[in-house]
């Protein structure tokens, strides 16, 4: 099958972003979601139970929450570009791959699931495509089920207490621009959640360490932060925000020095939004 090719991709596809995926996966799921796959500990899914996973990539939320829920639950991943997706052999029955958008899913997933996750698109999605997105959402949710998001606040950047946070800041403010992207989704997604009749819609945002004086998980912050900054470098650099490769490594350096000088902190970028579709 041919990639599917979208405005929205912007991220390299190679083994460098596999890895990355995979690696912060862990860390995020660790501090952001708690090591749940369910943020909401109010929500118990019955066993018949069928979940969307948006934005797969790897797949490894998918391939892992089959680990912990009953073989009769069915689970459906999708992305725009089927590259990264695991082999068939490491997929068990019930967990199926599908090359698709969320900007269109197919017709005959109407209410189709119980619950819906998506991990990291504001990166990726537009002002406008998250509009489209929300609305299929709540067209591919049953009545009463539950969507999931969890996301990175750009308006929030912070990655060191340096002046080398400001030169990023002032990158990704550009980015944002440029690209249209969504400043802040902790108050503008729950607007279109609301808009399109999800209810029960709550925020909550969580830090994560980033700093090798902060112990083992500081120094992973690091790495997972890092390599963050790094897979954003073609996009920075295909829309002209920075004049050279060069002064873009630079203050990864620069950045790098702060965080060996103490200069990390446990800093909120990151949240959690989820809501549930009326019955």
């Amino acid at each position: 099958m041919a990639e599917k090719r979208n405005a929205y991709v912007f991220l390299e596809q190679n083994e460098f972003e596999r890895t990355r995926l995979n690696n912060q996966f862990w860390f995020y799921h660790k501090h952001i979601n708690l090591d749940r796959f369910i943020h909401d500990e109010r929500l118990s899914l019955p066993s018949n139970t069928v979940i969307l996973e948006s934005g797969a990539g790897t797949g490894i939320w998918s391939l892992e929450l089959a680990k912990t829920v009953p073989a009769s639950v069915t689970i459906d991943a999708i992305d725009i570009s089927s590259k990264f997706f695991p082999p068939p052999s490491r997929v068990p029955s019930n967990v199926h791959f599908f090359q698709d958008s969320i900007l269109l899913l197919p017709r005959e997933w109407t209410s189709r699931f119980d619950f819906a996750s998506q991990k990291l698109l504001s990166t990726a999605l537009t002002n406008s495509e998250w509009r489209l997105a929300i609305s299929e959402f709540y067209r591919v949710i049953k009545p009463g089920g539950h969507v999931q998001l969890m996301d990175f606040i750009w308006d929030q950047w912070t990655l060191s207490r340096g002046p080398a946070n400001d030169y990023f800041r002032v990158v990704f403010r550009e980015l944002c621009q440029k690209h249209n992207l969504i400043p802040n989704v902790t108050t503008e997604l729950p607007k279109l959640l609301e808009k399109v009749g999800f209810i029960d819609i709550r925020v909550e945002s969580r830090p994560t360490p980033v700093g090798f004086d902060l112990g083992p998980e500081g120094e992973k912050g690091t790495r997972i932060t890092k390599d963050g900054v790094t897979s954003l470098k073609p996009a920075v650099l295909k829309l002209g925000i920075v004049s050279s490769e060069k002064e873009y490594d630079d203050h990864i350096l620069s950045i790098e020095e702060e965080w060996m000088k103490g200069l990390g902190g446990q800093f909120t970028m990151f949240c959690v939004i989820y809501a549930q579709k009326s019955v």
